[in-house]
């Protein structure tokens, strides 16, 4: 495993909280942070970075279709659908059945505890607030079971 697979996926998955974290709290994905997170990724296509080079770039692009797809019929918003590009790079072939695996559960966890912040049961803190907003609103911050399972799916397919 080269280090700078190691390098660039951990920076990646800092990126990645950070993004989960603004679209929970404004469900807004800013361009200039996918654009990062896809500088970082493209160097994972390098031949010799990762054992799969150039073909990393197949599951971002059908990841990216499929987001575009679910935008198109108002089932994502366009910042979720753009995260689907550096994700899919940097998940990889290794990694997209665990990515894809994963965020189903991810998804039903934030829609339980949006739930739950819908009932007041989310707590009085700031996260509690936040969800009762959110229950309010109608809004899902799906950037945030996104990065859960791609944190999860980059951390298997550096494992491998």
């Amino acid at each position: 495993m080269e280090i700078v697979d190691i390098v660039v996926s951990a920076l990646s998955l800092v990126l990645l909280a950070r993004i989960a974290w603004i679209d929970f709290s404004t469900l807004r994905i800013p361009n200039r942070d996918v654009l990062a997170l896809l500088a970082l990724s493209v160097v994972l296509v390098v031949p010799g970075v990762t054992g799969a080079g150039m073909a990393n770039l197949v599951p971002g692009i059908l990841l990216f279709g499929l987001g575009v797809l679910f935008w198109l019929f108002r089932m994502m918003g366009a910042g979720d659908a753009k995260l689907f590009l550096p994700l899919g790079i940097l998940i990889g072939w290794d990694g997209i059945l665990i990515f894809a695996v994963g965020l189903l559960p991810f998804s039903l966890v934030l829609l339980g505890l949006i739930s739950l912040g819908k009932r007041g049961l989310a707590g009085q803190g700031a996260i509690g607030r936040r969800l009762a907003e959110l229950s309010q609103v109608g809004g899902i911050p799906y950037g945030v079971p996104m990065a859960a399972a791609a944190f999860v799916a980059v951390l298997w397919r550096l494992m491998l």
